[in-house]
């Protein structure tokens, strides 16, 4: 998501476009959907297809963020060939993702003044993985993808709260610190990204390369999972019904991301890049991708406030007053022992409204951004 300058690559702008419209999707659902206070949308015993699906493709979003921010460090130090001007980039980067988690993009999710819930999550991992990254591209990339891949294997095993498992720490009796994406396992993706830069640099490897590669991914994902417990800690069962069971198969562990987790996102992500590379889709849908993508962090922190803005709006014309509204952990503005929350009709309606708004502002800024390379906005933004 957070990506360091240096020449695009059109498909890879693309790619983080696509993911970054469908992590749009998911936030509409956290804010507006009438269960998201209250039930998990990947219960199988609660849920429905769709509300499943919902939840279920947005976990593409933050392994492909993070592999790409990996990748496009691997693609900065080749351009470069300055390890140290680099590690200086690194370091201010990755500080500065830190702090505006724990600020900018806190305020942004929870709109609440008085910081009560402090929420680490993946900004705030792609920034910690920068700063680890700042020291370790001096290692040769073969060492690091294969350090990656050992890392997201042995993860479930190692349970260190915090940083290899989320955690939730009360800081006083009125705040507390939620670290949702532990540093460790997303390190352990960056580093797969940084590993696997020599097959995305320019002319490398052909379309069919990356689509061949992420079959494999899936296949053997699919193999692991049917026969074999190892790579999640969630088993699958049989349900009453075929879809049912194909969900539980399918539901895989994020939260840390799971070897399986892992192999399945980043398989449906190099088939999406074999696709984007290929360039089958309309000129004007890869244009218009390629706008959000070349804009990450920008559009992450604009898109929390404009549909969090919407939610509030939406809920006062409803009627409620702002006494009514609990901007608690994960109230989300939403009132108290009130029936409010819409329809996935809403929510599916929200977000494409939320999307196309934010793009005449992702060209505004990219054109900025062109045209000030410089400015401390264009550099940290």
């Amino acid at each position: 998501m957070a990506a360091l300058s240096l020449k695009r690559i059109h498909s890879i702008d693309q790619l983080r476009g696509l993911v970054m419209i469908i992590m749009a999707l998911d936030h509409t659902r956290d804010l507006f959907h009438v269960g998201a206070l209250t039930e998990d949308p990947l219960n199988l015993e609660t849920t429905t297809p769709l509300l499943f699906f919902t939840r279920w493709i947005t976990h593409l979003c933050a392994p492909t963020f993070v592999f790409l921010s990996g990748l496009s460090i691997f693609l900065q130090k080749d351009k470069i060939q300055n390890a140290a001007a680099l590690q200086s980039k690194l370091l201010k980067r990755g500080c500065w993702l830190v702090l505006l988690e724990l600020t900018i993009v806190n305020f942004g999710i929870w709109f609440n003044i008085h910081f009560n819930s402090i929420l680490f999550q993946v900004i705030g991992a792609i920034g910690t993985g920068f700063i680890a990254m700042a020291f370790l591209q001096h290692i040769a990339p073969r060492f690091l993808l294969l350090a990656g891949l050992v890392l997201i294997m042995i993860n479930q095993y190692i349970n260190i709260p915090g940083l290899s498992s989320q955690l939730f720490q009360p800081l006083d009796s009125d705040h507390s610190l939620l670290v949702a994406y532990p540093p460790l396992p997303w390190l352990a993706i960056m580093l797969i990204g940084f590993g696997m830069g020599p097959y995305f640099k320019p002319g490398t490897k052909n379309t069919a390369w990356y689509a061949s590669l992420g079959l494999t991914l899936l296949t053997g994902g699919i193999l692991l999972r049917a026969f074999s417990g190892f790579g999640d800690p969630n088993g699958w069962t049989i349900q009453k019904n075929t879809i049912l069971t194909g969900l539980s198969f399918i539901r895989v562990e994020k939260y840390p991301p799971s070897l399986l987790f892992t192999v399945f996102m980043l398989g449906i992500a190099f088939l999406l890049f074999a696709i984007l590379k290929k360039q089958i889709l309309p000129e004007s849908i890869n244009n218009l991708l390629e706008v959000y993508g070349s804009v990450p962090l920008f559009y992450y922190i604009i898109h929390w406030y404009l549909i969090h803005g919407a939610l509030i709006l939406i809920l006062l014309l409803d009627g409620y007053s702002l006494n009514q509204l609990n901007f608690g952990a994960f109230g989300f503005g939403r009132p108290v022992q009130q029936p409010n929350g819409y329809s996935l009709g809403v929510v599916y309606l929200v977000w494409i409204c939320a999307v196309a708004l934010l793009y005449p502002a992702c060209v505004r800024y990219r054109k900025f951004k062109q045209n000030n390379p410089k400015s401390f906005l264009a550099r940290y933004l």
